[in-house]
């Protein structure tokens, strides 16, 4: 099953019949058309909940007509699509593509419309630095997310690593709060020894094949304490894989292929640990927050038995995790007619810093269609300062918590303790060249010449890519 059609933060729903439209189009009898890329197919309650919205919305503003146009943005096909007139009006992107995207002319320049919102002064800091050009604006943020890690929980209990209490629960905190679990790089290896000596299980998946896999290895990087791997000398930037964190995290991946606890035996994508762990086969996992709702959702017999908690770090280093963020992007095409529809619709939906009633009425509805199909509603870390829309918007969640709070709370209450930003330039690249670098520790630990391999990258991606900077 594809987890990303049961996508936790844009539940997939057609809005009507897919259609594709130039984002200014206007029909005959004087309506502005938006298409909207925001959700993409999904099961008949979704398509129902959607419609419901579609007609509520142009009940409200009979100006606008609603037009599903199914599309996250990709690098791979968003230029045919702009100059074809194929892109949607407004569509999900990641934060780290709306600075060139901005600077290409794919993305709108919506601060104007943010200002006048009054959601410009209410976003986080972070997520506008990473999203703005020159006081420019790539989209509206909607989602943070971070990597964590996924416990087996009766794996680990079966193996020793973690027991229970008398009233059945697996206990993961001391009395004083401090992690029980395996959470350091060394304690997870013994327990990797325990589960395959137990059950004979694998101790940790690791998927590859694409960028999204890299951002994981750069934070295993990271947490063995190692800085930017992007840095600036005398001659410009480099990419500088030498550092004594980043072999140490090589390292302890080879190993552990080495040692068998690691499946090495194919490539997995990047959301099957979900189908892994729910029969048994591995006892640890690495993921993004914002998928853990839906392999959950996918998977219900995870349900009570794993944790997810942030991820290992070396003794003596604080976990931490690059914080990401997913945007509403507006078509650089856009008419102003239509970008104000779209900021309409997002208010409408509740996905603004707006804390008035129709905005969380629909909230409401979106969460307690999640907690009607007992679909996870984790409490997604906000992207809209504290205030009066944090306040609402807290509440709305407890309303509607349906997870165990010992098996996840860590995680979502420490993410601004332990969220760092990424490298500063080409980001995605990166990541897709240090997915390529464990692959091959993955899939050939005893036949790569490491350092070669390494030098080769490093002098690659700086003529390439870095060399090009010219701050």
């Amino acid at each position: 099953m594809n987890l990303k059609k049961l996508k936790f933060t844009a539940l997939a729903a057609a809005l009507a019949v897919t259609s594709v439209v130039f984002p200014s189009c206007a029909k005959p009898d004087g309506k502005t058309v938006i298409s909207v890329g925001m959700w993409g197919g999904g099961s008949s309650a979704d398509r129902e909940y959607y419609l419901e919205v579609k007609r509520g919305f142009e009940k409200m503003y009979p100006q606008y007509e609603l037009v599903s146009s199914p599309y996250e943005y990709s690098e791979d096909t968003v230029t045919a699509k702009f100059a074809s007139g194929q892109l949607p009006a407004v569509f999900e992107a990641d934060a780290m593509f709306a600075k060139s995207a901005l600077k290409n002319g794919y993305f709108l320049d919506v601060a104007p419309y943010l200002a006048r919102y009054g959601w410009l002064s209410a976003a986080d800091g972070n997520i506008l630095s990473e999203i703005s050009v020159d006081g420019a604006v790539g989209g509206v943020p909607y989602e943070q997310y971070a990597a964590g890690m996924v416990l087996n929980l009766p794996l680990l209990y079966e193996a020793g690593v973690i027991s229970k209490s008398q009233g059945g629960e697996y206990i993961l905190y001391d009395v004083h709060g401090s992690p029980l679990y395996p959470d350091t790089f060394a304690k997870l290896t013994s327990a990797f020894e325990k589960v395959a000596q137990g059950s004979g299980a694998y101790g940790l998946f690791l998927p590859s094949g694409d960028a999204r896999c890299g951002k994981i290895y750069a934070d295993l990087s990271y947490n063995y304490g190692g800085g930017y791997l992007e840095v600036k000398g005398e001659d410009g930037w480099s990419l500088d894989l030498s550092g004594q964190a980043f072999g140490e995290a090589l390292r302890w991946v080879k190993n552990s292929v080495q040692d068998g606890y690691i499946d090495a035996s194919l490539p997995y994508g990047y959301d099957e640990w979900a189908v892994k762990m729910s029969g048994g086969e591995v006892a640890v996992a690495f993921c993004e927050s914002n998928l853990l709702a839906s392999a959950l959702a996918a998977y219900p017999s995870l349900k009570g038995n794993v944790a997810f908690v942030p991820l290992p770090s070396a003794d003596g280093v604080q976990s931490r995790a690059v914080q990401g963020c997913k945007i509403f992007a507006v078509n650089g095409g856009a008419s102003a007619d239509v970008a104000e529809g779209v900021f309409r619709l997002l208010a409408y939906l509740g996905y603004g810093a707006d804390a008035g009633e129709v905005a969380f009425a629909s909230s409401e509805k979106r969460l307690s269609a999640l907690y009607a199909r007992d679909i996870p509603v984790f409490p997604s870390p906000a992207v809209w300062l504290e205030g009066e829309y944090s306040a609402k918007r807290e509440q709305l969640y407890a309303n509607y918590k349906n997870y165990d709070e010992r098996y996840f709370s860590e995680f979502f209450i420490k993410f601004d303790d332990f969220k760092r930003k990424g490298e500063p330039y080409y980001r995605n690249a990166l990541n897709g060249v240090l997915d390529k670098l464990y692959a091959d520790m993955i899939f050939n630990p005893n036949e790569t010449d490491v350092v070669a391999l390494l030098q080769a990258q490093e002098r690659e991606f700086t003529e390439n890519r870095l060399s090009r900077i010219e701050d």
